[in-house]
């Protein structure tokens, strides 16, 4: 079995003050399943670890020595290699493709697994990175047949989870305990 994390769950892990640091470490620690990530979590997590870094929020990462004494683009950099080989997750890349998104004056070419966030949008109405997520997890079980659950902590995600289901056929689950 496989899951998608969501990037709640990984930042989770370097913010000892959130209050669900202890039960997503404990996910960690008890789960063997292959975790999942797309492109755009690798872009998410970049974006994250810069602002914390530069907020002074992410000053040490454990195992990394001399973190203090690099520059902000190269410890997002080392913290975002830190968080995928760490955690051991994997890094799904889509097939390209595009697809014609017709609308009333144009039609717009767009890759595929954005037409499929945009198709499933107005159903689900979360936001766009929530949506997009989803849409990538839906893309990457087509390669990755094992890929069963998405796992975050967003509440907006965990609340549509029937829908969802229904939607993509994949199960939200959460580190806090079945949702």
């Amino acid at each position: 079995m496989a899951t998608y994390l969501d990037t709640s769950v990984i930042m989770t892990r370097y913010v000892p003050t959130d209050p669900n640091f202890h039960a997503v470490e404990d996910f960690f620690n008890r789960s063997s399943e292959a975790k999942y990530i797309s492109e755009v979590s690798v872009l998410e997590l970049c974006c994250v670890f810069s602002r914390l870094i530069r907020g002074g929020l992410l000053r040490v990462i454990r195992d990394i020595r001399d973190f203090d004494g690099l520059g902000v683009e190269q410890k997002a950099r080392v913290a975002l290699e830190h968080a995928i080989r760490s955690w051991r997750l994997r890094v799904a890349a889509t097939e390209r493709t595009y697809a014609k998104l017709p609308l009333s004056k144009q039609t717009v070419e767009v890759e595929h697994t954005f037409f499929e966030a945009i198709r499933i949008s107005p159903r689900l109405g979360l936001k766009a990175l929530d949506t997009l997520h989803l849409a990538y997890a839906h893309a990457i079980r087509e390669t990755a047949v094992d890929l069963e659950t998405f796992t975050t902590l967003d509440e907006d995600i965990r609340a549509r989870r029937e829908q969802i289901r229904n939607e993509l056929g994949i199960r939200v689950v959460s580190p806090l305990g079945e949702v």
